[in-house]
This record gives C-alpha cells, sequence and structure tokens, in this order.
C-alpha cells in the first residue's frame, strides 16, 4: 500500500467544449500548491416510523458534490482560471492528480462550475501573495483516469503577488469609459463573486447539467487614514457610488457603481489608525 501526502496532489483544467465531457489535449496548471476538499452531501431522506421512536429505512437523496479549494494562483494559467470561470456558464474538468513515472490520479471530476469566488490580497504590513478559494459546483461522476491523450502543462515559477495589483476608483461612473484614479496607497482587499446555480437531474438524481443564475458581487479595502474621513461617511450615509476596478496584472475585475455599505474606522494601541470601506456593487465586468 502507497501512502499520500497532500502536498504530492497537483491541480490541473481543461475547458469543456461539451458539458460534463473532458476534452482531449493538455491540462494546464491551476495553482502552485492547492488545498483541495471533495465533498457530497447526497441527504439521504429519513421518516419517522408509525408507533415507533425510530425511522423507517432511509431513502435515496439527491447527490450534490462539491470541491472546494483555496490556491494561489501564478501569473500564466492560474490567473487566467480566475478570470476564466470566476463567473460564467461555461464548465470546466478538474483534474488532482501525482506527477510521476506512472501519474497517479486522486480525482477526475467533469461538469464544474464556480459557485463562488473569493480573492484577497495585502500590502502592509507585510506584502503577500494574492490568495484565491472556490466553491465549485460538480457532477457526480468522479475518474481516476486522466482522460484521452492527456499532456501537461509545466507549472510556472511565477506567482500572483500583491505588486501585480492595481486597484482603481473613479467618483463618477457616468459616461462612457469614464477615467480612473489609481490609488496609490491601500492595506488590503477582498472581494467575492457569488453566482446562483442550479443542478439539473435526470430520473436517477444524477447531474445532467449545472446552470448559472443571478450574481451578487461585494467586496471591502482598507487603508491607512491620512486625512479626515467624513467625506467616506457621507458616501455610506447617502449611497453614493462608485467604479471600483481591480487589476490582476492585465486582468480587469471592474466593479461597476458601487454603494459603499459599511465604513469602519479603527484606531488600535500599537497601530496605525485605519479606514475600512465595504462595497456592494450593481454589476460586474470582468476582462
Amino acid at each position: 500500500m502507497t501512502n499520500y501526502a497532500g502536498f504530492e496532489a497537483q491541480a490541473f483544467y481543461k475547458t469543456e467544449s461539451s458539458e460534463g465531457v473532458t476534452p482531449a489535449g493538455q491540462w494546464l496548471a491551476l495553482a502552485h500548491k492547492a488545498n483541495a476538499q471533495f465533498s457530497d452531501s447526497p441527504s439521504p431522506n429519513f421518516t419517522k416510523k408509525s408507533g415507533s421512536v425510530d425511522n423507517a429505512k432511509p431513502t435515496k437523496g439527491i447527490p450534490s458534490p462539491t470541491v472546494n479549494i483555496d490556491f494561489t494562483p501564478s501569473l500564466g494559467s492560474g490567473k487566467a482560471f480566475i478570470k476564466s470561470f470566476a463567473s460564467t456558464d461555461t464548465s470546466f474538468s478538474l483534474l488532482l492528480v501525482k506527477i510521476d513515472v506512472s501519474n497517479f490520479v486522486f480525482y477526475r471530476i467533469t461538469g464544474c462550475k464556480v459557485k463562488r469566488t473569493n480573492c484577497k490580497g495585502q500590502l502592509w504590513p507585510n506584502g503577500s501573495d494574492i490568495s484565491c478559494s472556490m466553491e465549485i459546483w460538480v457532477f457526480n461522476t468522479i475518474a481516476t483516469d486522466e482522460g484521452s491523450t492527456p499532456s501537461y502543462e509545466t507549472v510556472p515559477d511565477t506567482v500572483l503577488s500583491w505588486s501585480n495589483v492595481t486597484i482603481k476608483t473613479v467618483a463618477d461612473p457616468s459616461g462612457t469609459n469614464p477615467a480612473r484614479s489609481t490609488i496609490t496607497q491601500w492595506n488590503n482587499f477582498d472581494w467575492t463573486i457569488e453566482n446562483d446555480l442550479y443542478r439539473i437531474p435526470d430520473k436517477d438524481g444524477n447531474t445532467t447539467a449545472i446552470k448559472r443564475g443571478e450574481r451578487q458581487c461585494f467586496g471591502s479595502f482598507e487603508f491607512i487614514i491620512t486625512g479626515n474621513s467624513s467625506t467616506d461617511i457621507t458616501a455610506t450615509q447617502t449611497a453614493a457610488y462608485q467604479d471600483i476596478e481591480f487589476l490582476f496584472s492585465s486582468d480587469s475585475y471592474l466593479f461597476n457603481d458601487c454603494a459603499y455599505t459599511t465604513i469602519n474606522l479603527g484606531f488600535a494601541s500599537g497601530q496605525m489608525a485605519i479606514k475600512k470601506l465595504d462595497f456592494h456593487s450593481a454589476s460586474l465586468v470582468i476582462s
């Protein structure tokens, strides 16, 4: 029997042209190291048995498998993975494999779509690499092979870091392509894209499709206080809106018409005075 450590599993992905079917060709490197967890909650039905303190025999539930993955993306296919799948109806296949002489496959899952994406970055007090976590809904079929004619992208040495991030805002986003001002000082940011997903099962309860529905987009960013913050308070109270753009190198996540939902001013002993703004956007453009 061979035992495996978690770090030995490498994460790869392929875009599917037919939902639920892994195409032939190259697997792309999703991340350097990823924490991945597959889980299923089929929710079998238990009914109280007449005249008894116990239940009747359980009946079959509906499988609803998910994968939760936390990763640090590269500047290559890892960064492209977020851009391509954070909010789309395009499906992909996911592979966890140990690359060696025989390429041991932990699992290959098809029909994957992203339910939730959360990205975080920190510049102050200690700069860090960008972290991303995703909840992914998948078909309830797990394969232990690599798919047809597989090849593997070499995992790149680059990492998406705070230094690859630019944050821009515009106070009056009316008009076409308004100029956005680059924020010259920020501590950290955190944004989330939450997609509604709907499973479409067959007569046996097996997932045959996953359909994307509506979405909500929200987040926050934090600054060191350098001046009077009354204008931020006014903006929150009046629901004045801004466009907020996060650039991951050249990839743009433009949160349009954001209202500030909460403002927090922090004055802790031994730390800098900070302000944190929570925002909720009306729409999102990824380009």
